[in-house]
C-alpha cells in the first residue's frame, strides 16, 4: 500500500481533472490512516508494508512526503516500509532537499523491500519515469544499503531489452557488494 492520507479516489480525481481539492488535516488524516492500517493488519493476520509516495504536482500538496510524516505512520502503524528511491529522490526534489539528508530522516531501520527506478526531469519537474537507472540512481541504492538491510530489491523498468540486462548485472553486482544480497 501507498502512504497516503486521501479519501480513496480523490487523488485519481485531482490527478485526472487537475483539480486541487482542500488539503485534509494533516495531524487527524494521519490518525485516521494509522487507525486504517493497523485495522487492516489485524484483519488479515500477514505483514503489511507500506511504500512512500510520490508528491502531488501541486505547489503545498507535499505534507505526505515529509520525512517526518513517513516514520510517524511507518511508527504508529507498527509495519514495514517498501522505499521507492525514485520516489525520494522526487520527494527531496519537491520539498528542495538534499535526497541524501531527506533519506537518513526516514525510517530505514523500517525497510522490508527498495523499488529502484530512474527519475528524469519533464517540463521542468524531475518525475518517476522508470528510466534507466544513471550513476545518481545506483549511488542512492549504495547509500540505502548501508543503512537498511531489505529482503528484496525491486528494478522498476520496462523498456529495453540490452539496458534491463544492464541494470540486472549492476544491481547484481551492487547488491553483492552488500553482505551478497542478490
Amino acid at each position: 500500500m501507498h502512504v497516503t492520507m486521501w479519501l480513496p479516489g480523490m487523488v485519481g480525481l485531482m490527478l485526472r481533472r487537475g483539480w486541487r481539492m482542500p488539503l485534509p488535516n494533516p495531524e487527524r488524516a494521519t490518525r485516521r490512516f494509522v487507525q486504517r492500517v493497523r485495522r487492516l493488519a489485524r484483519s488479515i493476520q500477514v505483514p503489511v508494508i507500506l511504500e512512500n509516495i510520490l508528491p502531488l504536482p501541486f505547489y503545498g500538496y507535499d505534507f505526505e512526503v515529509q520525512a517526518e510524516r513517513i516514520t510517524e505512520v511507518l511508527e504508529g502503524a507498527e509495519c514495514g516500509f517498501v522505499l521507492g528511491t525514485g520516489h525520494a529522490r522526487v520527494s527531496a526534489a519537491v520539498l528542495g532537499v538534499d535526497v541524501y539528508g531527506y533519506l537518513s530522516g526516514l525510517p530505514l531501520d523500517r525497510v522490508v523491500q527498495v523499488h529502484v527506478s530512474g527519475p528524469r526531469m519533464r517540463d521542468g519537474r524531475l518525475v518517476d519515469a522508470h528510466e534507466a537507472l544513471q550513476e545518481t540512481d545506483f549511488a542512492l541504492l549504495d547509500f540505502v544499503l548501508t543503512r537498511a538491510h531489505p529482503q528484496v530489491v525491486t528494478l522498476e523498468y520496462i523498456r529495453e531489452r540490452d539496458a534491463l540486462q544492464e541494470q540486472l548485472f549492476r544491481l547484481r553486482d551492487v547488491l553483492n557488494s552488500h553482505n551478497g544480497l542478490s
